[in-house]
This record gives C-alpha cells, structure tokens and sequence, in this order.
C-alpha cells in the first residue's frame, strides 16, 4: 500500500494501480480460458468415447486441475476489480488534494504578505498610515485564515476518503485471498454463472442473483441453490445499487413468491428455520437497503405488485415487519400505506391474511414474541412510516383539515386509524402509536434543531390535536389493550410535546374544546406559538394509558419531573416564569400525573370485575347454578355477592397508583439555581394516595421559602398558608385526574 500523509492523500502511481489491474485482467482472461478448454476436452473425451484407466486417470486428474484453475479465476478477478476501482479513487484524491494544496499555498502567501504590511505600519509615525490601509489589511489577513483554514478542511476531508478506499481495496482483497472454503465459493458463482471479470457488473451479478431467484420459483429449493442465493446476497449486502436492480427487474410479485416459496420449505420442513429463516431476513434486509433509492413512482408500481401477490398480506407483513433494524425505503413504505389505507378505509375492509402461509411463519420465527402480527400488515408499515417524520405526518393529515368536522374527524386517516379502528392483540396499537411519536420529529417543528417553520408548527399541532381527540375517542383504547411498547411511544410522544401539550389544560384552560389549535405566548420559546387544543381531562387520560405499566410511569414521571425542574429553576432565576405560574402549574402537573396513574390502575381493576361479574352472571343464567335445590334465586344473590367481595378485593390488589414526591439535592439545586430541583419517584402502588399530598407538601414548602412568599399574590402570608393554597388545587385536580383517567382509559 502507498504511504502517504495528510498533506498529500493522493500519493502513489495511479498509472501503476492501472498497469496491475489490467495484468490481473489479462491472467484472469487466460485462465478463464483455459479453465474452457479443460471442460471442453473432458466433455469430448468422456466414457462414451474413451475407458479404461488410462481415461479415468485423464478424467481425475483433469478435474482437480479444473478446480484449481477455477480457483485461481475466482481469486485473481476480483482482485483486478478491486484494483481498478482503487487506482480511480487515488487519482481522484490526488487531483482533489493538489488543487487544495494550491488554494491553501496561495492564501499562505497572501496571509504572510499581510502580516509584514501590519508590522510596518504600526512600526510607522502615529499619523503616517490611514485606518483605511490598517482595515484593509486586517481584512486581508481574517480572509487568508478563513480560505487556509478551509483548505486545510478540505485536504482532511480527502485524508479520510482515502483512508476508507485503502481500507475498502484492502477488505477487497482479504475478503477473495483469505477465503478458505474455495470449493464452495467456486460452486455458488458457477452456479450463478460467474466466470471472467465482467460477470462481476452490476448486470452480471444483477442477472446471476436472478437465475438464482427464477430456479427457487421454478421448484429447486436444494441447498446448494439456496446457499449460492444466501451467498451472493451476502456478498453484495453492501451495495443498494445492485440490489435496487434486482428487485426491479425481480418485481413485487417475484419477490413476494420468493418469500412465500422458502416459508413454505419451512413449513413443510424441507428446508430447516435455521436455513430458511436466514435467506428471508436476508431478502428483508436487502430490500430495505435497495428502496431507499427508489423514486416514488418505481415504489408504487412494486407496492402494487407486491400487493397483488397471492399470500401479498403476510409478505407485507413479513417484510415490512422490522423497522427497527430493516425499515423499507419512505417511498415504498408510503405507497404501502396508500394502499392499506385505500383498501380498508375506502375500500372492502381490512387486508388481512387467513391463512397460515410461508410467509407467516417466517415472521413469527423472526419475532416469536409478536406472533401472528405479520397477518395484519397494516401494521408493519405504519410503525415503519413512523421513522419517516415529514412523511408521517403529511401521510396522517392528507384530505384535512375537513371544514366543519369535530376535532377527531378533522383528518380522515387520523380518524379511521387512531379513532375508529380496533387493533388486535399482537399489535396492541404499538403501530399508530408509533406514527404519532414519530411525526413529532417533522421538519420544522417545535423538536427540529434546525429551527421552525410555522406552517409546519401548525400543521403538527393541529394533528396532534386530531390524534389525541380520536385515540382517546376509541372505546377499544384501554391500558390492558396496550402493548409496552405502545406505551412507551405514548411517553415519547408526550415528551417530545410536553411544555406545548400542558400549556393550554394548564396555564390556559380554553372552554372552546372544537378548535384544533390555540394561538398563544409561550415563555419557554420567547415567542406567540400554535398551541394544541387539548382538556385537562384528556392530558389525564393520556398520562393514565403511558403510565399504566411500571416501565411507561417510570418514564413518564421522568419526563414530567425535568419539565417541573425546568419551570422552577425559571421562577428561582427570575428568567421566565412568575413564581405563581411555576408553582400553580408544577402542581397541576404533578395532580394530574398522580390522578392519572391513580385512575388508570382503578379502571383496569373494575373493567376487570366487570368481566367476572359477565361470566357470573351467565354462568347462573346459563346453567341455573345453585347450592341448594329449588333455591336458584338465592343463588343468585350469593353468586352476586361473592362477586362484590372479589370485586373489592381485585380493585385492592390491582393498586391505586400514585407517585411520591421526594427531593434530591434540592438544597444544593437552590443554592446553584440548577435545574436537577426536583425529582419523583414511584412509591408503594398501595399506598394511600393522601401520601402523596404530604409528599408534594414536603417538596414544596423550601421552594415556596425560596422564592419569597411575600412577592406572591397571598402577600403577608406565611409559607404553610401558601403551600396549603397549591394543595387544595392539588387535590381537586387529582381527584379530577383520576376520575378522567378511569373512565376514558
């Protein structure tokens, strides 16, 4: 390899890289070859024409050769190819780097010519040397750092480049001489098809990959077939380019036969999961990697292919079904959901799969922990969607706002998919709400560092409006009907719009709960905003559901607790809020939090009993079940009975949620004006919620004494009366809270 420095990323002999890869050319050719006239001889001179052992010993000999020259040709080609590719990239940088070089001499010059100019004048008489000279060169000396500096950028920049090519031709290289099984490499590219250097083009391995892909849809599921696919893929995992063409030419509907062919050989155990579970994700995964280079319109014509197909609901589901790791391209992801929308909203229902197909089965081998979720692909790709912000919420609020329409009809997608629709148990809304926290991240919105725009503010807010009015509308969306991991994006969603979604239940309270938005001054943005139209009772329901699992509470007291550090830490710096508005609105919040999970733990235990009491009661309408004969109505007030006492018992033992209060470092946060003031904790999920008030009470009182009672609108009173004042609103809005909490979720 070349040495070459910083300064100069383009030393070495370019011509000579050249000259080496074409002699690698020329003896891979040779090879090749001879490689030909070996097989030739041995098919003109096989047993129908020559026996005996002098033929045998022609026919072993000549097929060890065989494989050696093969192995050669398969060593030496890609080598040539490498150091083609090479050669290019050090000229390139080389050109690059001299002209940077030049750029950064000639500023140099300017920069050191500038400097003397300086040293003269100030040397000069007082008076001899006008301020305009002076300005004039200091300009020129700022100029000749800012365009050094730049080209010093430029040439590390370059420095970089060619450190990944030399690591690139190195892997290259390492990756065809150190393999160590030649005899199976050999057969996975004769199988394909790949003899010389040019079979290794984009075409080439894009027509090997599809020779591969039309035998296993023609029946040849054997393992050395799908080894050579699995190989070939693997091979190649690396290039979008030369997988975004073999889709195209494969189709949607090629490859939804594909996925559904190796599920099948699965399924029917002629090929092992291990096997056939590793070419499916591999297939997954390519494909994501070739969509993200697809226009829309090359997306929606495979979308539309790939729908069609004849098990297109589980091979969507399949495919789309890890937008962790595996998240198909926007495009094809948004001309998926245009489809599912299309079909079940304004179409013949839902697209669902009812059979337990190949495709099926490889995704509940992929994730046996969300079995039979790829049935419903509806799924799959809104949660993918979900990673595409802008596209998200463009996707969730086309053919609205809908003039006249209440605030969860205002966007028909958002009412159908977070209001209307009732998502099975292996979803358990994890997906919708994954496009609601995703959206949140839209350009230009509130959580873009880049800055805001206010058309996209407005836009976002006004969905959020939409989807909260809808989700929390749907009477399917209860605590126990959600997955964690739907919680946990309920938490990430809140937080992302946490100082924005209290302001107006909190600091507002507006009565006209029809608008979508609010206009409003926000202090935490120094500026007039669009504010989300939301009701306390519908902050509570939200903060019950996120925080109706330990792991959804934990995170969401987290949240809220640097929201209420933050607007303390204000009020105590004097920099935003008055030390009313902080304390009222930190303990609203806290009410409200507390209430919620106090709330939801209740009507998850009630909705509970009321499902006992169900069964009770058939069971003695049913059955006439009764402990004595002819006293069947008496049975009944016992049975009713014992349903009461197990009802008590369940809401008991279900909990009665609440967070306690406790301070952390709350001296050293006063006294350094921190904002780590204040922190919750969960307590006892049994215990009496009036501990919570003490807490609160307890968290309080140095604040409230920090920041000076008698500057606050109770003047003359003391700190107890204050404290007692918030706590008084604490209670009735968690009472509220809790009551919001039970029964809307």
């Amino acid at each position: 390899m070349t040495q070459w420095t910083p300064d100069d990323p383009g030393a070495g002999d370019a011509d000579a890289l050249r000259t080496q890869a074409a002699r690698l050319d020329t003896l891979a050719r040779q090879l090749a070859e001879a490689c030909s006239s070996v097989r030739r001889y041995r098919e003109l001179l096989g047993p129908d024409v020559w026996t005996g052992t002098a033929a045998e010993a022609f026919r072993v000999g000549s097929a060890t050769h065989l494989a050696n020259l093969t192995r050669l040709v398969e060593t030496v080609a890609p080598c040539a190819t490498a150091l083609h590719v090479y050669a290019g990239a050090v000229q390139r940088i080389a050109d690059d780097a001299a002209a940077a070089r030049g750029r950064h001499t000639e500023a140099a010059s300017e920069h050191a010519r500038a400097l003397r100019l300086l040293s003269q004048y100030d040397a000069a008489p007082a008076g001899t040397v006008s301020d305009v000279s002076m300005g004039a060169q200091r300009t020129a000396r700022d100029d000749a750092v800012r365009r050094m500096s730049h080209a010093g950028h430029e040439l590390q920049a370059l420095a970089d480049e060619r450190a990944s090519a030399d690591a690139r031709v190195l892997l290259d290289l390492h990756a065809v001489t150190a393999i160590a099984d030649w005899s199976a490499l050999g057969a996975d590219l004769a199988a394909a098809g790949l003899h010389r250097p040019g079979d290794l083009s984009t075409s080439g391995l894009r027509d090997a990959l599809l020779r591969l892909a039309r035998d296993i849809l023609g029946g040849d599921t054997s393992a050395a077939t799908l080894a050579a696919l699995q190989n070939l893929l693997d091979a190649h995992a690396d290039d979008p380019t030369l997988l975004s063409t073999f889709f195209a030419r494969l189709g949607g509907a090629g490859t939804a036969d594909l996925v559904s062919r190796v599920g099948a050989r699965v399924l029917d155990r002629r090929v092992d999961h291990e096997t056939g579970l590793r070419l499916a994700v591999t297939l997954q995964s390519a494909l994501s990697a070739a969509s993200t280079l697809w226009t829309p319109a090359r997306a929606r014509a495979f979308a539309r292919d790939l729908a069609g197909a004849s098990d297109g609901a589980a091979v969507v589901g399949f495919l789309f079904g890890n937008p962790w790791t595996a998240p198909m391209g926007e495009h094809l992801t948004v001309a998926m959901a245009d489809l599912i929308d299309q079909r079940e909203r304004l179409g013949t229902g839902p697209w669902a799969s009812g059979l337990a197909g190949g495709a099926l089965a490889l995704a509940n081998l992929q994730f046996p922990d969300r079995a039979g979720r790829a049935a419903d692909p509806a799924g799959a790709v809104l949660q993918t969607l979900g990673q595409y912000p802008d596209a998200a919420l463009a996707w969730l609020t086309a053919g609205g706002p809908v003039p006249g329409a209440g605030r969860a009809d205002a966007f028909p997608r958002i009412a159908h998919w977070a209001g209307a629709r009732v998502w099975p148990e292996a979803d358990g809304y994890t997906a919708v709400t994954a496009l609601w926290s995703g959206m949140q991240l839209a350009t230009g919105g509130p959580n873009d560092p880049a800055g805001w725009d206010q058309g996209a503010w407005t836009a976002l807010a006004e969905a959020n409006s939409a989807f909260i009015a809808a989700f929390l509308g749907n009477p399917h969306v209860l605590p126990e009907h959600l997955d964690e991991e739907a919680r946990i994006n309920l938490v990430t969603a809140i937080t992302r719009q946490l100082p924005l979604l209290r302001e107006v239940p909190l600091v507002r309270d507006s009565e006209n709960s029809s608008d979508l938005t609010v206009p409003g001054y926000m202090v935490e943005y120094g500026s007039d905003v669009i504010l989300t139209n939301t009701t306390r009772a519908e902050l509570a329901a939200l903060f019950g559901l996120a925080g109706s699992s330990a792991a959804g509470a934990e995170a969401l007291r987290d949240s809220v607790s640097l929201l209420q550090s933050a607007m303390l830490g204000a009020a105590a710096d004097r920099t935003g809020y008055s030390p009313e508005t902080a304390l009222a609105a930190v303990s609203d919040l806290q009410a409200i939090l507390d209430g919620a999970l106090e709330g939801a733990a209740r009507g998850i235990a009630v909705r509970h009993d009321a499902r006992v009491q169900s069964l009770i009661d058939t069971a003695v309408t049913a059955a006439g079940f009764v402990p004595l004969p002819g006293s069947g109505k008496a049975a009944e007030t016992l049975a009713r009975g014992a349903s009461a006492v197990l009802r008590e018992s369940l809401a008991t033992q279900a909990g009665e949620a609440v967070v306690d209060l406790a301070r952390d470092g709350l001296v050293d946060a006063l006294a350094s004006g921190a904002s780590n003031a204040w922190a919750s904790t969960l307590g006892d999920p049994t215990a009496d919620p009036d501990e919570a008030k003490e807490s609160l009470s307890a968290a309080l009182r140095p604040w409230v004494t920090a920041l000076q009672p008698g500057a606050l609108k109770h003047q003359g009173d003391n700190v107890s009366y204050y404290v007692g004042e918030l706590l008084k609103g604490y209670e009735s809005a968690r009472d509220a809270a809790r009551d919001a909490a039970g029964m809307t979720s």
